[in-house]
């Protein structure tokens, strides 16, 4: 199911039971709050109920579901809980099982279920039903026109008026399509606020002023260094790095990044030639399609075998610091340094070139 499709839903009241769970949970606590919305004010309290227990008592949560609401045409029960979608030992017992599953063939017409866990198995016997006979939707990270009209429509509260160009830097820059930035859109929405800030001061967004609001996270600027570095632009990517370490943070951590981006475009090398379309290897390697996209675009100016090279020397490298046979900051500003002068001395390569 889709997002638009869920709000039909909800303001409807079409459906009694869902699952809403994913990794971006600005977005799951948003469609908490129109489920929440669509109960009287006043009786709220008394018709919302959150269970979040590692325990569970299926008697008392079939209770709650069956209980009839207060001064209201509907109730809602928030499962927060991931034992429920277990699997073996680890899941609920059979007969609780049998419980759940038997109500939620024939759910009350009074009550709204909610199942909001962190995480699912997508084998269980709950994932399932839900599928075949209820609503799912998956809180993923938005893709890139997703995003910009909702950072867009953020700065509309304060009035704040921002060019696609200096849009686009923004969300770069603060890494929220790659998986270990672990940004989500309620960082977003923080840096947002901040820009607003500006805005109101001076009536005007530059990419400068973008660079001052995000400079002092570590992993936006690492994301930098890595887009400096891959670009072959060793000047930039230099003084990126000399930044990073000269404020305390670990020159193994920017090593490590290396290495993963390494890794990534070998990767991307080795399915792009076996057929795989970008969709494909996006969902194979587990990244978004636009951190995925980055890296297509860098092994366009790294072979194959250079990259593997560079990977191979990365782990050297790892282990030659960790053995205390080159200092850090050295061993990794040469990594730094090799991957753009192969970058530099590279022409755009063909997959296994």
């Amino acid at each position: 199911m889709n997002y638009k499709d869920l709000l039909k839903n909800i303001d409807n009241e079409k459906d009694k039971v869902y699952l809403i769970y994913g990794e971006e949970a600005y977005r799951i606590d948003s469609i908490l709050d129109c489920f929440k919305n669509k109960l009287e004010p006043a009786f709220r309290d008394f018709n919302l109920t959150v269970i979040d227990d590692k325990v569970i008592d299926i008697d008392r949560i079939i209770e709650n579901f069956e209980s009839v609401p207060f001064m209201d045409k509907n109730r809602i029960v928030v499962i927060k809980s991931s034992e429920f979608f277990k699997t073996g030992t680890k899941g609920l017992a059979k007969e609780d099982e049998k419980k759940l599953l038997a109500y939620l063939e024939n759910p009350a017409e009074t009550t709204i279920v909610l199942f909001c866990p962190p995480e699912v198995d997508k084998r269980s016997s709950l994932f399932k039903l839900l599928k075949k006979n209820h609503c799912i939707f998956e809180a993923n990270k938005l893709e890139m026109n997703e995003l910009k009209l909702w950072c867009k429509a953020v700065l509309k509260k304060s009035n704040t008026i921002i060019s696609d160009l200096e849009l686009e830097s923004f969300i770069e820059k603060t890494g929220y399509y790659y998986k270990e930035s672990g940004k989500s859109l309620r960082d977003l929405e923080n840096e947002l606020v901040k820009i607003s800030a500006l805005y109101q001061k001076q009536g005007k967004i530059t990419i400068q002023d973008i660079d001052l609001v995000i400079l002092q996270n570590f992993e936006n600027n690492v994301f930098r260094l890595i887009e400096d570095t891959f670009s072959g632009d060793f000047k930039k990517a230099l003084i990126e790095f000399n930044h990073i370490i000269d404020s305390g943070e670990s020159a193994l951590m920017i090593l490590t990044m290396f290495g993963k981006q390494l890794s990534m475009i070998t990767k991307y090398h080795i399915l792009k030639a076996k057929g795989y379309n970008e969709a494909l290897i996006a969902q194979k390697l587990s990244v978004h399609p636009y951190a995925l996209k980055k890296a297509g675009i860098h092994s366009q100016k790294l072979k194959y075998k250079e990259a593997l090279v560079l990977l191979n020397l990365c782990l050297d490298t790892d282990y030659r610091i960790k053995n205390g046979q080159i200092n850090e900051r050295i061993g990794v500003e040469l990594i730094l340094t090799k991957i753009c002068q192969r970058i530099k001395t590279e022409k755009p390569s063909k997959v296994f070139a």
